[in-house]
């Protein structure tokens, strides 16, 4: 999936009018990288996840897929109804 965005607007670039920036798609993707869940207690009531989100873009000024890496952790716990709660969320 992540090579398939490359390849998709490509195509896109070449089949527009002369290959003009900004007759490309501006769509965007995200995708979540080498999650990894550590469950934090023996009873299984929270968890804390770890991942990558690779937001991949076109740059509108010069049409180039463009891809942002950034690192994530979620801290979740389970209610009494069995429900995950995200309760603390970090970006950096």
């Amino acid at each position: 999936m992540f090579e398939k965005f490359h390849f998709d607007q490509a195509v896109l670039k070449t089949s527009t009018s002369g290959g003009d920036p900004s007759s490309a798609s501006h769509q965007t993707r995200v995708n979540v990288v080498d999650p990894c869940v550590h469950i934090l207690d023996g009873e299984g009531r929270a968890a804390c996840v770890a991942y990558v989100s690779s937001t991949q873009v076109i740059d509108p000024v010069t049409g180039r897929p463009v891809t942002r890496n950034t690192a994530n952790t979620r801290l979740w716990l389970r209610s009494d109804d069995g429900d995950w709660i995200n309760v603390h969320h970090h970006r950096g």
